[in-house]
């Protein structure tokens, strides 16, 4: 963790499998019951077994997430566990968004310099899931303890890092449109 303004480190996670169902909750709810998964207690709220996560994010969109060696035996169990004659739908993601995780005392002043949410541990307390907009753009917030994860499309990963790092009073390690020197394959002219 880098000492700054605040005290929160800001790390990219390895790459996941991730998997999204659509469709209503007991079609769902049978669906990750026939391929062993966990079942969520209650909306935005993550349910795990091992190193597999499911939630519910919103009313038709579940997420499954598991590490990215377990990709292929998760689609072949998910596609297995689809009735025939079901509103379930199922979709991979896994190459499509890139995962920050947030850590220290300070992750939601932060946080909430970009993002217009209560996220104290009474609104948005330990195992919950919030799909929300944060500095102009879709995220996915999960708080796992005292650390949140924030899950962004890989096209703004550059930006929300630049964001996060800018709100936490650290320098960001990429900064978008801006070229520190020329790549060796540019020949300057003069």
């Amino acid at each position: 963790m880098t000492a700054a303004r605040y005290d929160v480190g800001i790390e990219q996670v390895p790459a996941e499998s991730r998997f999204e169902l659509a469709g209503n909750g007991a079609d769902i709810g049978a669906v990750l019951r026939a391929a062993e998964l966990p079942v969520p207690k209650a909306a935005k709220i993550i349910a795990r077994r091992g190193d597999v996560r499911v939630a519910s994010v919103g009313p038709r969109r579940w997420l499954v997430c598991a590490p990215l060696s377990a990709a292929p035996d998760m689609l072949t169990a998910l596609s297995e566990a689809m009735p025939l004659k079901s509103s379930a739908m199922l979709a991979d993601v896994s190459g499509s968004t890139v995962t920050f995780l947030l850590r220290g005392t300070d992750v939601a002043e932060v946080l909430e310099q970009g993002i217009s949410h209560d996220l104290s541990i009474a609104s948005f307390p330990a195992e919950a899931i919030l799909a929300t907009e944060g500095w102009g753009v879709g995220l996915l917030l999960e708080r796992d303890g005292e650390q949140v994860r924030i899950t962004v499309d890989v096209a703004l990963a550059a930006y929300v890092k630049n964001c996060l790092c800018s709100a936490a009073g650290q320098i960001a390690d990429t900064l978008p449109g801006v070229m520190r020197a020329p790549p060796p394959a540019i020949v300057v002219l003069r």
